[in-house]
Order: structure tokens, then sequence, then C-alpha cells
């Protein structure tokens, strides 16, 4: 009697916990059922934007440096704070404020981020278990390990352009020259040092020459009469230096521009590569002088290391090829 009762007792001790089991996995799969879905990720994360070409990064630096004049007056005109802002956000101020004003500066939209079309999730920055590192990618044939590219017989290997953190769009092994138009404050927009250096005479003597002058405006030229005048005043300190009214009037219409529609005196793009030996920067080749530079452009050096510091030299000639050009690039 008492093995029948213990045996009753033991399956019904076993029956109850199979029900309370089944109820708490019923309640489970209720509150499941209720709970709301786990957000869909949304189109920007499944889609990853390539970052944009450095070529053409380069090329808009290179654009917003010609226009750098216009830019920073147009800026003034706004009454935007520029202090501590690169070009590419002086421009990005001026739109917010009057989008009109930056189409009158002529200036081509930055480059966008190509749209990659593929699922792109950010890069999974927690480090692998010991023992489960995945190995580093064969190099492909006729690329050498530890670079991105095909090898270069004839100068070694280069390897991969990197990044600078503090300024993501100067690629390594790179020279971006910015800047370089400004004018002295004293000469109200003009390009004197330009003026004075095509006349052949140093740039006081023309400034004491046109202090006779009776300006008529950047957006405008002179009336007959005033044209005159001005020359009258001009010629009587710069006769004395052999300068003729045929090469004042030359020199004069040259360098004159519509300063009020972003207009600039005419110039010329300089350029230059970085020379590397052995992954070190032993110094700059310019390719191209530029012309029009009336004061010190901004070189930017990327090494393969990071950035360097660097100077540029100018020089002012006769020619308005080569007058406000770059002589000399020095690494400091």
């Amino acid at each position: 009697m008492k093995k029948s009762m213990i045996s009753i007792g033991v399956v019904s001790s076993l029956a109850l916990t199979i029900f309370c089991g089944a109820v708490v996995v019923a309640k489970d799969n209720a509150d499941n059922a209720s709970a709301p879905p786990p957000p869909r990720p949304s189109a920007h994360h499944q889609l990853g934007d390539a970052p944009p070409n450095n070529e053409a990064l380069q090329a808009y630096q290179q654009q917003l440096a010609g226009q750098s004049e216009a830019i920073l007056k147009t800026a003034a005109d706004l009454a935007i704070n520029t202090d501590g802002l690169e070009l590419k956000d002086i421009v990005k101020a001026i739109g917010d404020k009057d989008r009109e004003k930056v189409h009158e500066l002529g200036l081509t939209p930055p480059p966008r981020p190509k749209d990659k079309g593929h699922a792109s999730n950010k890069p999974n920055n927690k480090p692998a278990e010991p023992g489960k590192e995945k190995p580093a990618p064969r190099p492909e044939r006729g690329e050498a390990p530890g670079t991105q590219g095909p090898a270069d017989p004839a100068g070694g290997n280069k390897p991969a352009p990197v990044v600078d953190g503090s300024n993501p769009e100067h690629a390594a092994n790179s020279v971006v020259i910015s800047g370089g138009f400004s004018t002295d404050p004293q000469d109200k927009g003009r390009p004197v040092v330009l003026i004075a250096a095509a006349l052949g005479v140093p740039t006081e003597v023309f400034r004491e020459a046109f202090s006779g002058v009776t300006p008529a405006g950047l957006d405008r030229g002179p009336t007959d009469d005033e044209a005159q005048r001005n020359k009258a005043a001009l010629l009587k300190v710069l006769a004395p230096y052999g300068i003729t009214n045929e090469r004042l009037d030359e020199v004069s219409n040259y360098y004159r521009y519509n300063g009020r529609n972003g207009g600039t005196w005419p110039k010329t793009q300089a350029t230059a590569v970085v020379n590397v030996t052995d992954g070190v920067v032993t110094g700059v080749t310019i390719t191209n002088p530029g012309s029009g530079y009336s004061s010190n452009p901004t070189i930017t050096v990327m090494g393969p290391n990071g950035k360097i510091t660097a100077t540029a030299a100018l020089s002012y000639t006769k020619d308005f090829t080569t007058n406000g050009s770059i002589s000399a690039i020095s690494l400091q």
C-alpha cells in the first residue's frame, strides 16, 4: 500500500512539474509574440558610401584656392566670421546665408561620395579571440606584400596612400597649394605688388603714385575724364622710372577686375609633387610655378608619415605669365 502511495506521489509531482513548465513556455511565447519586432536597418546603414576620389578632392581644393580672394570678400560682405575656417567651410557658410552668392562665385559643387550599392556595416573593432585572427589576404600576382597595388619594378614598391587624420582631404605623398591671393589692406583689394612688379618699380613707389589717383572702384572702369586725371597723377611719379603711357595702360588693364561680382585678376594655380626616397620626404618639385600670387600661399606637404611644414618663395617679374609665380618650395 505504501509503495502505491509513493508511486502516485512521484507521478503527481512529475505531472505538476511538466504542467508548470508548459505554462512558463507558453507565457514566454506569448510575451515574444506581443513584443515589437526589432527595427530594420535603414538604407543609410545598409548602403555604404565610398570616399570621394582624392584627385577630385584636390581639384576642388585648388578651385577654392583660385577663388580664395573672392570667397573671403563675399564672406566679409555677409559678415561671416572666417577665423579658423577652411575655404570649403567658408563656402558652406556663404551658401547657408545666401545660396545665390555661391552661384555668383562660379564654383562647382564639391565631389560627392560614390555609392557602393552594397551592404556596408560599420567595421567590427572588437578584437578577435586569441587564435581566431583572420590571416592577412595574400597579395595578387605582381603585387608586392604590404601594398595595395602592383609592384613598381622601376621605383620600388610604393605603399598605398594613407590619409592624414587631421584633414582627410589631404592624401599622403601629395602637395596642396592654397591661398596666396591676399592683398595689403591699404591697397583696398588691388594687387599693387603685382602691378608694381609688372611696371618694374618698387611697390612703395607705385603706392606713392597711386595716392594722387581718384579710384573708380573695382566694379567699373574710370570715365575718360577720370582716366586722364589719374594717368597724369601716376605718370608724374612713374615717368622718371621710364614708365610710358602705353605700358601703364597695358599693366592697368591687365590687372583691372570686377571685384563686386567675385572676379579676380588673371592668375594661374601652381602645382607641385613630393619627392619620397625610402619612405622619407626629401623635397618638393614644382610642376607648374603658377602666376598672379600676391601673397605667400599655404603649402601642405603630406608624406608617408604625416604632415610636413613647407614655405614658398615668390618671384615677381615684368612678364605677366611669370609675375607672382612660385620660385621654390622649402621644407622646414
